[in-house]
């Protein structure tokens, strides 16, 4: 399981990226579920493994439907964002 948690280390980890930029319920839900993987050692085999399709799930959802850009804000400076592609 150790290389698993890596892998699942890292996904955690990009979606937490991109949980950190969206700010309705859906980046809490990103937060949430990326969260669970350090409860590892709490879960059966097959809820990690269910938690392991999620993450990728809505990993690639994120990077289908958003990218992170830069907006410029007057007095303010520049922070990133995450843009709907849609739009």
């Amino acid at each position: 399981m150790e290389q698993t948690y890596e892998t699942m280390k890292e996904l955690s980890d990009e979606l937490l990226n991109y949980a950190d930029l969206e700010g309705t319920e859906l980046g809490e839900y990103w937060r949430l579920i990326a969260e669970l993987n350090s409860y590892y050692y709490c879960t059966s085999p097959k809820f990690y493994s269910a938690l392991e399709k999620e993450l990728k799930y809505q990993l690639k959802f994120a990077k289908e439907n958003f990218e992170v850009v830069e907006e410029e804000f007057k007095h303010v400076g520049k922070r990133k964002v995450l843009k709907f592609k849609g739009e």
